[in-house]
């Protein structure tokens, strides 16, 4: 049985870049885009929305009934089709995720932004 993504959370050390734990290479940086990430990452999203999602990700996410759109200018959109009522919350959809030895990085903010990160990762099959 493969398990949700393991979560960690890090609120002192918030603004400090997300590297991969598998390879070492940035995934998030919280001061602009990141032009090519490693393939361990699955996702990075924000309270907004999705940053990022990588094909595998987004693989799950459809057979676990998610509809998710990528428009031409990199906005993603999910939805849940049908089944269980949720907010669509980045943090909510990403719990959904299930890959072997899988991470979820939370980055909380505290007052007065209160915002969050949130940025995963998994091995790669057959490495």
């Amino acid at each position: 049985m493969i398990k949700k993504l393991h979560r960690t959370e890090r609120s002192a050390f918030y603004h400090l870049p997300i590297y991969c734990g598998f390879c070492g290479k940035l995934a998030c940086d919280f001061e602009g885009q990141i032009e090519e990430r490693c393939k361990h990452v699955l996702f990075v999203a924000h309270e907004e929305g999705f940053e990022y999602l990588a094909e595998r990700a987004t693989a799950q996410l459809v057979e676990k009934g998610f509809a998710v759109e990528k428009s031409e200018d990199g906005a993603i959109q999910i939805e849940r089709v049908a089944g269980k009522e949720d907010l669509g919350i980045p943090d909510t959809i990403t719990d959904e995720f299930e890959f072997e030895d899988g991470v979820k990085v939370v980055a909380i903010v505290g007052p007065p932004s209160a915002s969050e990160t949130y940025v995963g990762f998994a091995p790669v099959e057959g490495e």
